[in-house]
């Protein structure tokens, strides 16, 4: 890159570093379409076994509130079941998450050592 004079009034051309901070840091790649996919069909059914199974032996959620909820009268019958499946999706958006991210490192840190080692 050629840099010339600085005129008054333009500013300073950069070298594309951040000030103050050292070097950037690596860019975050967009972890495979595979994965994503790996995540969410691991995450939905082990997130209701981790949700589900301890609140029925904690008996929260039991066959008779499960049934109050179908014949029941008002809509306070719906709170169990509104409470699980609210735990569940930020059980399984959390597993997604974990396996995706920790997916993708280890993906970007094995094409690291395949590039170090044929280098």
């Amino acid at each position: 890159m050629v840099v010339g004079p600085v005129e008054a009034g333009e500013p300073a051309p950069t070298t594309g570093r951040r000030k103050g901070r050292g070097a950037a840091p690596a860019p975050r790649t967009r972890a495979p379409w595979w994965l994503r996919i790996v995540a969410w069909v691991i995450a939905v059914p082990l997130g209701l076994a981790l949700v589900g199974l301890p609140a029925r032996n904690l008996g929260y959620l039991d066959s008779q509130k499960l049934l109050d909820v179908l014949i029941g009268k008002g809509s306070d019958r719906y709170l169990p079941l509104v409470v699980i499946v609210l735990l569940w999706a930020l059980v399984t958006a959390l597993l997604v998450q974990l396996i995706v991210e920790g997916g993708a490192w280890l993906l970007r840190r094995r094409r690291t050592r395949r590039a170090v080692t044929t280098a």
